[in-house]
């Protein structure tokens, strides 16, 4: 009925529900109520799915820090679920309030997530365990996964390598396709675009660097293999062009500008169409091979100053 009164228009109203919940809550701890009791109260053991995003979380929150016992209110919720509840239901909870777009109050999803998580790894699962349990091995591509991040924290906190194990899976995902090499690329290229600040996504595009080299691919045969031999213009644009070139440093050391110019120049693309200038304002590398152009021509400063007007 609280709940109810919380959806109305009526602001009075909603403060007024508001301020029920929170006194029956207290009175809860007051005549100290069973956890279980107050659980089922709550509605969480019939709508258990989308307890995250339940506003009654907040509710437990206050009932359990008031029973004057000291106890961690996730800590508590999590040792309750996991009496009544698998681990793969629980791992359907976080799915829940993922794909609804977060919960009420990230504050308790968070606190939530890293009570289940210490659980997890006192129990203990295994890293695949966790893998599975998200649910990250059911999806087409596991770099799309919203607990991709979560599992690889968890993955650290036990010492395990998140990087390698999902690099390994996903090289198992693709390699019936007759362009493997091509999409497991692509994938991760795109995965460090959406998250440009994650240092997770960082390593991952290291790792395929480094298979690279170990499978001696060579800087040309990347060059395809990213799609870039059909690009015309405009190539420091593209994201695939920055992994590429971070290839080649690692081919090349610090020979890399001009091994990068001479291909470039091979493969007959002009370093000084206005794309690529333009590109060289906002791209170091753009920018850093766009002089070792003008190095290479013998350009003087004059040169420079009135080519780029």
């Amino acid at each position: 009925m609280l709940e109810n009164a919380k959806k109305q228009d009526d602001q009075h109203v909603k403060e007024i529900a508001s301020k029920l919940e929170i006194a029956q809550a207290l009175n809860w701890a007051k005549t100290e109520k069973s956890p279980k009791d107050v659980i089922g109260w709550l509605g969480f053991n019939d709508n258990w799915e989308n307890l995250l995003t339940s506003p009654a979380l907040n509710i437990w929150y206050i009932y359990v820090t008031k029973r004057g016992k000291h106890e961690n209110p996730f800590d508590l919720l999590v040792t309750q679920l996991t009496m009544a509840h698998t681990d793969e239901e629980i791992g359907e909870i976080l799915m829940k309030a993922t794909k609804k777009g977060g919960t009420n109050d990230l504050k308790l999803y968070d606190s939530f997530v890293k009570a289940l998580l210490t659980h997890w790894s006192n129990d203990p699962k295994t890293s695949t365990q966790v893998y599975s349990l998200f649910q990250i091995d059911k999806v087409d591509n596991a770099l799309d996964s919203p607990l991709l991040l979560l599992w690889a924290s968890y993955c650290d906190s036990m010492g395990h390598d998140p990087v390698a194990f999902l690099f390994e899976n996903l090289q198992a995902h693709y390699k019936h396709d007759e362009k493997h090499d091509a999409k497991l690329a692509r994938a991760i290229i795109d995965a460090k675009q959406k998250y440009p600040h994650d240092e997770f996504f960082v390593k991952m595009e290291q790792k395929l660097l480094t298979t690279w080299q170990a499978e001696e691919k060579d800087e040309g045969l990347v060059f395809d293999l990213l799609g870039l031999d059909k690009v015309e213009t405009n190539i420091f644009a593209l994201p695939a062009m920055e992994t590429w070139v971070l290839y080649v440093q690692k081919l090349k050391g610090e020979k890399w500008k001009v091994a990068v110019l001479k291909f470039l120049q091979r493969s007959n693309y002009d370093i000084h169409q206005g794309n690529t200038i333009a590109n060289a304002k906002t791209s170091d590398i753009a920018a850093m091979v766009v002089v070792q152009a003008w190095l290479q021509e013998g350009k003087d400063d004059a040169d420079v100053f009135e080519r780029d007007k």
